[in-house]
């Protein structure tokens, strides 16, 4: 370490050790997305003529992701709506993202 940094505190060493956990949730839900996206697509038949493998791919990994990700939606809502609801803080975390995408979609 060198002399110019401060040691971690505990505290950082907590919200390390957390941001590591969920990051690790999120990469396994993105790959279970993405292989059960792949089995879907290949058990069933409407969906492999009519969208290609990259896609099946890439909507089963965000969705994976998502799924892995629920309870950083709920403190995302949370910190805007300073509630308990965890109902309201789930729709408000959710909606913040698609918010942005639905906007995206609109400037293109």
């Amino acid at each position: 370490m060198s002399r110019l940094t401060k040691p971690p505190t505990d505290q950082e060493d907590r919200e390390r050790v957390v941001r590591r956990r969920n990051f690790r949730r999120e990469i396994i839900g993105i790959f279970l997305g993405v292989s059960g996206a792949m089995v879907i697509s290949s058990l069933l038949p409407v969906v492999r003529q009519n969208v290609s493998l990259a896609t099946v791919m890439l909507w089963g990994g965000a969705f994976g992701g998502v799924a892995a990700s629920f309870p950083r939606f709920e403190k995302a809502g949370a910190a805007l709506t300073k509630g308990d609801n965890r109902v309201l803080n789930y729709a408000i975390g959710l909606g913040i993202p698609l918010i942005v995408l639905l906007l995206l979609a609109l400037l293109r």
